[in-house]
């Protein structure tokens, strides 16, 4: 499961799915690696979203 794997509670997890909350960079990264996807990436199309950006 993603969410454990990134060491989020999963309705946190729901909760950036949905766009109701705002990932801070920390979590992006903590995606980013479980997901294998570029950091940079992930982190520019969240747009400035993200809490701390």
């Amino acid at each position: 499961m993603t969410s454990r794997a990134a060491g989020l509670p999963l309705d946190g997890y729901r909760d950036i799915e949905r766009g109701a909350a705002a990932p801070t960079l920390e979590v992006l990264d903590r995606l980013s690696a479980v997901l294998d996807l570029d950091p940079v990436w992930l982190r520019r199309s969240e747009g400035g979203r993200a809490a701390g950006a």
